[in-house]
């Protein structure tokens, strides 16, 4: 079999060697980086809002359900 024979051919998918498209490997490890940063972010967002001086509540949703907040906050609002 020559090198040409072993390539793959135009608009084929290449295998990983078990049966998986690399293209789909390929797409499975990007999620796994955006998750990732997405995790990162997240964690940025809650120790922004931990630290700040005034309170502050993040509110989800049209039904306005409290998604995040702080300590100043809770004081503020101890019913809630």
């Amino acid at each position: 079999m020559s090198e040409d024979e072993n390539s793959t051919p135009p608009g084929d998918v290449a295998l990983d060697g078990q049966g998986v498209p690399e293209r789909v490997l390929i797409e499975l490890a990007r999620a796994g980086q955006l998750e990732a940063t997405l995790a990162q972010e997240r964690a940025i967002l809650n120790e922004v809002v931990v630290r700040m001086p005034a309170a502050v509540a993040l509110l989800w949703g049209p039904e306005h359900r409290i998604r995040l907040f702080n300590d100043r906050w809770l004081e503020s609002f101890p019913e809630a």
